[in-house]
């Protein structure tokens, strides 16, 4: 059903009780005024103006409002709309158990009131659920605050909320994810992923033969996987290693978070300036059966052909000593039907157990 205007209210509205107990013929009153206000057919409540009907009907009293919800829940508790335009309402505080008394109220008005802040919606705290509507302005409370800080007040009280006064919600961005039958824990990691078994092959030649040449012999010789002036290569570390000031990753770790004497220099660009830096890290051990590999060529509206490949796994420093890693290659063609690497980003991470 839809929100109607109405009848003009009067201004003031001050000197009324916190709490004030309706009497049996002022409980009649207030019955009788909503049957005529009733529309059956769109379960709509139009009360608009009301507190001019009888001295008694004032929103700001707790024992009307109290008298109010248990008219609606005994007769009509299938409302879908209320309005409560122009009914000198300072507070929503005596709204809070009319909320309560409306499971399926989905459309409320509440324009042309004294409402003095934002901070009142949380006394509607009810209607969490179910309200899809809901019309604020005009009131003392939101002039001159943006419509978008009044939507997100509203929205984060009433998350199913569709329509805040006249302006359509956007729509909220939600994950809803599945609980796990595992009680919560993440499952255990999936294996490699190639988008084509071409893909797979050429990523293990190439990675087994750059880790072959990294573990075992001269790092120079990784010359060949690098372009001579576009590559690139950046290391983040574990803070772990910054304050211990590990031997191989002094100078290395471009984390934004921890000052760097040598900035300009951590991103090492160029095939020389990284064999520079990969020949100065620690000795290492890639513990080949244990990498998992995600190889795949992005769709790209350039035509340019770059791969995409994202290593993790483990590595040995000595016969004691382990690090995770994550690595992340963008392969292009490099000529002579090889490929080289344009971009080479490194995660070292802290020591961990070697059975982990």
């Amino acid at each position: 059903g839809g929100m109607s205007g109405g009848m003009g209210g009067r201004g003031g509205g001050g000197g009324r009780g916190r709490f004030q107990k309706l009497h049996g013929g002022q409980k009649k009153a207030l019955q009788a005024a909503l049957e005529s206000k009733w529309n059956k057919e769109t379960r709509a409540l139009t009360l608009d103006g009301l507190v001019n009907a009888n001295q008694s009907f004032n929103f700001n009293n707790k024992g009307f409002t109290q008298a109010l919800a248990r008219i609606i829940s005994d007769n009509i508790p299938d409302v879908v709309t209320i309005s409560l335009a122009k009914n000198e309402i300072k507070t929503l505080e005596p709204l809070e158990i009319l909320a309560k008394s409306t499971p399926k109220l989905r459309n409320l008005s509440l324009r042309d009131n004294y409402i003095g802040s934002l901070e009142e919606l949380k006394f509607l705290k009810g209607l969490k659920k179910s309200l899809r509507h809901l019309i604020l302005d005009p009131n003392p409370g939101t002039i001159g605050i943006l419509p978008e800080i009044k939507m997100e007040a509203a929205r984060e009280l009433f998350p199913n909320l569709a329509q805040f006064n006249d302006r359509k919600c956007k729509p909220v961005i939600q994950f809803n994810l599945p609980m796990l039958s595992t009680g919560g824990i993440l499952p255990d990691p999936k294996g490699s992923y190639y988008d084509t078994p071409k893909t797979q092959k050429l990523t293990e030649a190439f990675i087994l033969r750059y880790i072959n040449i990294f573990d075992k012999e001269n790092r120079e010789r990784l010359d060949s996987f690098y372009f001579r002036e576009t590559s690139c290569l950046s290391i983040t570390t574990d803070p772990s290693l910054h304050m211990n000031a590990t031997r191989g990753y002094e100078n290395v770790g471009r984390n934004i978070m921890i000052p760097k004497r040598s900035a300009p220099t951590l991103t090492r660009v160029g095939r020389s300036s990284i064999l520079a830096t990969l020949k100065n890290l620690p000795k290492m051990q890639h513990d080949i059966k244990n990498l998992t590999a995600d190889s795949f060529y992005p769709q790209s509206g350039t035509g340019l052909k770059v791969m995409h490949v994202c290593l993790r796994g483990k590595y040995l420093e000595s016969p004691t000593s382990c690090r995770f890693f994550h690595r992340v290659m963008l392969l292009a063609p490099m000529g002579n039907n090889s490929i080289g690497i344009m971009n080479d980003m490194i995660y070292v991470g802290a020591l961990i157990s070697m059975n982990t």
